[in-house]
């Protein structure tokens, strides 16, 4: 065979070759009415979702980005409120599942809501919760997705109001109060998911905890809010 024809046909293989190996599309979803649900890369061959996913509302506004690795979720989560576009929540993800920090925002998009650390889409360790203002409002541990170890509700001033201590959910061992400087008023010892004299220390077995001049901390599960005067 001739030179030329020779590498000719070398060249030809070659972008044979090349076009071949661009083997990825943009897939989507649509709403009924035809707004964009999410556009992602994948592979034509495959159809597995490949780098970055835009998530939108009916609306068209984004309210979710994602990363795949071979149709598995990786990287950083970002979730956006749709009104704003500021951020809502950011949480780690390995292997399709959230494992690491996660933490959700106000709808300014930087003061915190809530902190936590995953493993593996069960929650463990220290879970956070703060107030609009940025202050801590408490603070609880967990292991297996359960609240397991000290926990703690705070006064606006950030000094301690209550603390006491949860085994697998349930309510064991001292229970303290705190007056504004800090110093212990009470302490009383609760057996596992029953208070001994709560009414004495001024809240309810259901943890409906009233902060003197503040308002009143409601903790109910994993969740805990203020209702001020």
């Amino acid at each position: 065979m001739p030179r030329i024809w020779t590498h000719f046909y070398f060249l030809c293989l070659l972008i044979f070759i090349q076009g071949c190996g661009d083997k990825e599309n943009i897939c989507s979803e649509s709403y009924p009415n035809g707004q964009v649900m999410f556009e992602v890369h994948c592979d034509s061959w495959t159809g597995d979702y490949q780098g970055e996913m835009k998530t939108y509302n009916p609306e068209g506004r984004l309210i979710k980005r994602s990363f795949y690795v071979d149709d598995i979720l990786e990287d950083t989560l970002f979730s956006y409120y749709p009104e704003t576009g500021l951020i809502k929540e950011i949480s780690e993800m390995k292997g399709g599942k959230k494992d690491g920090f996660s933490a959700t925002y106000y709808p300014d998009g930087v003061t915190p809501f809530s902190e936590c650390d995953y493993i593996e889409d069960i929650r463990f360790g220290k879970y956070r919760r703060f107030r609009p203002d940025g202050t801590p409002l408490a603070t609880f541990t967990f292991a297996f997705n359960k609240r397991h170890g000290g926990f703690a509700v705070f006064r606006s001033s950030g000094m301690p109001y209550l603390t006491g201590e949860f085994v697998m959910d349930q309510i064991d061992g001292e229970i303290r109060l705190f007056n504004d400087e800090g110093a212990v008023i009470d302490a009383q010892d609760w057996a596992p998911g029953q208070e001994q004299n709560p009414e004495e220390m001024g809240y309810q077995s259901t943890l409906t905890i009233t902060i003197p001049n503040e308002g009143k901390a409601f903790i109910k599960g994993d969740s805990v809010w203020i209702q001020t005067h």
